[in-house]
C-alpha cells in the first residue's frame, strides 16, 4: 500500500459526496445492514453479562471491514447483499481486524485513565469533604477548570480516532497488518488534518439536521458517514487494487499533489 497522499481542502466534502453517491446505489440495503449492525451491537451487550461491551469492542472493526468491503463493491458497479457485512470474519483478516479491536480498546482505557487523573488532580481538590446532596457544592466549581479537562480530553481522543478510522479499511482492502493500519491511518489523517476538519464540521452540522425530524435521517446519515472511512481511503491511498477508481477532487479540478 502506498503512503497517504496529501489531498485539498475540499475533499472533505467530497467523501461525504461521494459516500451519499455510493449509499444511493442500494439505499434499502445499506440501511438493513446498518440496523443489523446495531441490532447485533445491542443483543451482545444484553446476552452477554459484563463481558458484552468488551466483545462487540473486539469484533467491531470486523463488522466495519464487511461495510467497507460492500463500500469497494458498489464502488465497482457491483452489488452487494447484506451477508456481506460478515465477511470479513473469514481468513487471517480476522485475527488483524480482531486485533486492531483490541489495540483500540486498550487505547482507549488508557485515554480514559489519563482523563481522570488529570480531572482529579485539577479539580478533585474543590470536593476534598464537600456535601454532594448541597446544590451550592457544584455551583462553586471552576468552569475554567472544567473546560480545560474538556479541551484535555478532546486533545487525547482526536490522535486516538486519527490512529484508528482507516485502520479497517487498511486491512480489508489494503491488506495491511494491524499496526500498519494504525500508522497508515494516523499518517493519512495528519497529511489531511485541513480537510479533516471541513469534514468534521460538515458531519457535524449533518447530524443535527439528521436528528431533528425523530432521528428517522440518522438512518441515512449514520451509513453514509461510514462509507466515507471508503470515500476517504480510496481518496488519499488510491482504490482498492482491481477495484474501479472512485471520483476525487483530484480528478474534478486536476490538482496536482505536493
Amino acid at each position: 500500500m502506498r503512503d497517504a497522499l496529501k489531498r485539498p481542502v475540499g475533499a472533505g466534502w467530497q467523501w461525504i459526496r461521494q459516500a451519499f453517491s455510493i449509499w444511493s446505489q442500494q439505499p434499502l440495503a445499506w440501511i438493513g445492514m446498518f440496523l443489523i449492525y446495531v441490532a447485533i451491537a445491542v443483543a451482545i451487550s444484553l446476552f452477554v453479562p459484563l463481558l458484552g461491551d468488551v466483545l462487540f469492542s473486539l469484533l467491531s472493526p470486523v463488522f466495519i471491514g464487511g461495510f467497507m468491503l460492500a463500500a469497494a463493491r458498489n464502488a465497482a458497479d457491483e452489488r452487494f447483499g447484506l451477508g456481506i457485512l460478515f465477511e470479513a470474519f473469514r481468513g487471517e483478516q480476522l485475527g488483524r481486524l480482531v486485533l486492531l479491536g483490541a489495540l483500540q480498546m486498550v487505547a482507549t482505557l488508557v485515554l480514559v485513565l489519563l482523563v481522570g487523573i488529570v480531572a482529579v488532580a485539577l479539580i478533585g481538590s474543590q470536593f476534598a469533604g464537600a456535601d454532594f446532596s448541597d446544590p451550592a457544592t457544584f455551583e462553586s466549581l471552576d468552569l475554567r477548570l472544567l473546560a480545560l479537562v474538556g479541551l484535555i480530553t478532546l486533545g487525547l481522543m482526536v490522535p486516538l480516532l486519527m490512529a484508528f478510522w482507516f485502520a479497517p479499511a487498511a486491512v480489508v482492502l489494503g491488506h495491511c497488518s494491524a499496526i500498519d493500519a494504525i500508522e497508515y491511518s494516523f499518517q493519512a489523517c495528519i497529511r489531511n488534518i485541513i480537510p479533516f476538519l471541513l469534514y468534521g464540521v460538515i458531519s457535524l452540522l449533518l447530524l443535527i439536521i439528521a436528528a431533528a425530524p425523530a432521528a428517522l435521517g440518522l438512518l441515512i446519515l449514520l451509513p453514509v458517514l461510514v462509507i466515507t472511512a471508503f470515500t476517504g481511503f480510496a481518496d488519499i491511498f488510491g482504490p482498492p487494487e482491481g477495484e474501479a477508481p472512485v471520483p476525487s477532487p483530484a480528478d474534478e479540478n486536476d490538482h496536482r499533489m505536493e
